[in-house]
């Protein structure tokens, strides 16, 4: 796991840019969410930040080859790892209700995984009945 920081202090509200490579699911055991935790405050103070941050912020994430292809479980385990309330100092931001506003995205540079290939019900035949396909019954000029 890697992360990179950059913060805008000049934006309004301040924006929190996060660039996570190999970022863990939220199910993942506590030990490797406060490993998660560890390597963002590490990336918070390579950056020379303040920690913790304890203004409003806005929130942009790109998750680099994450364990999960679900953004939900994603933004949770992180959500998990920023908040200075439910964990042990140090952490990137004092609550994550500063959070004002999120986005996020995934990117897969390398070769796709089994996650990102179509499952076993998007391979099976399309149904029939009395010989016509369904799909193409429902597609109207």
């Amino acid at each position: 796991m890697r992360c990179i920081v950059e913060y805008h202090e000049r934006e309004h509200p301040p924006l929190l840019r996060l660039y996570i490579h190999g970022a863990p699911h939220r199910r993942q055991h506590f030990q490797v969410i406060q490993r998660y935790r560890d390597e963002l405050v590490a990336a918070g103070r390579a950056a020379r930040l303040r920690l913790p941050i304890k203004d409003p912020i806005d929130l942009r994430v790109t998750f680099i080859n994450p364990c999960s292809p679900d953004l939900d479980n994603l933004i949770t385990a992180l959500y998990r790892a920023l908040d200075g309330t439910s964990h042990e100092a140090p952490t990137l931001l004092e609550d994550d209700s500063l959070i004002q506003s999120v986005s996020m995205g995934k990117f897969y540079p390398n070769e796709s995984t089994k996650a990102d290939r179509p499952s076993r019900r998007e391979l099976k035949p399309r149904a029939r009945v009395a010989g016509i396909d369904m799909r193409e019954a429902l597609v109207t000029d």
